[in-house]
């Protein structure tokens, strides 16, 4: 059995991808390295808009002009916000990692990395030991 183990930070990688068949065949979601980072959506009128920051606790919505221009406002948002996207993005995997106990020191090693952050930001955030 291959071990698993988290990608690097450098692996993740943006790429456009389909949602299905309900958007005509058009990539509408935005990912990097596996994890949703931003949606367009077309509305009824045929009009654009653009849900930011999937990955995390607080989507963004934004309208767009066209699906063009929405899919280069998503690419040039992600290129402003990439150190964070990708921070989120490895914890988010981290995370899920650290949940499948049945994979052995991957999932041991995942879960020590969660437990680290998890202190750190208790000993640093409002309300913690320190404040």
């Amino acid at each position: 059995m291959a071990s698993l183990r988290l990608p690097a930070m450098d692996d993740l990688k943006f790429r456009w991808t389909w949602l299905g068949s309900d958007v005509g065949g058009r990539e509408v979601v935005y990912q990097l390295g596996g994890t949703e980072v931003a949606r367009l959506i077309d509305r009824l009128g045929g009009s654009w808009f653009a849900i930011l920051d999937r990955q995390g606790e607080h989507e963004r919505k934004r309208d767009c002009t066209s699906y063009e221009a929405g899919r280069r406002g998503v690419e040039l948002w992600a290129a402003r916000h990439e150190a964070r996207l990708r921070a989120e993005v490895l914890a988010k995997h981290e995370a899920w990692l650290s949940r499948q106990t049945w994979r052995g020191s991957a999932s041991l090693a995942a879960r020590a990395m969660v437990s680290v952050t998890q202190q750190g930001e208790c000993s640093s955030g409002p309300g913690g030991p320190n404040a």
